[in-house]
């Protein structure tokens, strides 16, 4: 998985009030938390977000740091976007260790769709879960997992437990669960 730098500022006050004004002046309320530290509470340029490659439908790592302040890794566990406007107006991190294993979920993708016999006779792939929960250190979270389905006819399912298997991470997820249906 890619580390994303990202330069924080601390924030004054918090609560409803306090984000508002850090909106207002162009910048994404934060919260860092996690690994037994205080949350704090932080800010970045609104720019500076977009221009990042955070998106809400990824977990990332963020390579943080904080002027004046800490620098360290940390999982994007929240990323809330104005449902009128699409900018980033509030972020969640979680500190992490990079010795420690993590569970994120990781987003899952389709490999072999035009090869897919079931698609060739007019049958559609669709989803039943996007991504998965995954367990591994934060070096070894990979940014997607790939779903083969060159051998799928219609009414055929992959499930989690037919997933390739990746060193160092263990699937957390009911193996039994279905992923795409053709």
């Amino acid at each position: 998985m890619k580390k994303v730098p990202l330069q924080l500022e601390l924030r004054p006050g918090q609560g409803t009030a306090a984000a508002g004004r850090i909106r207002r002046a162009d910048k994404v309320p934060m919260v860092l938390y996690g690994q037994g530290q205080k949350p704090k509470n932080v800010m970045a340029e609104t720019r500076t977000v977009q221009r990042s490659g955070l998106s809400p439908e990824r977990q990332d790592l963020v390579q943080y740091s904080i002027t004046g302040d800490e620098q360290g890794l940390a999982l994007l566990r929240e990323f809330q976007v104005d449902p009128v406007k699409g900018f980033p107006i509030h972020l969640d991190l979680q500190r992490v260790a990079l010795d420690k294993p993590l569970r994120a979920e990781i987003p899952v993708h389709v490999k072999g769709e035009e090869l897919s016999p079931g698609k060739i006779a007019g049958g559609t792939v669709e989803f039943s879960i996007h991504s998965i929960l995954v367990e591994a250190l934060p070096e070894q979270l990979p940014e997607a997992i790939e779903a083969d389905v060159t051998l799928l006819n219609i009414g055929d399912s992959l499930h989690v437990k037919n997933l390739p298997s990746l060193p160092g991470v263990k699937v957390i997820s009911d193996p039994g669960l279905t992923v795409i249906t053709i």
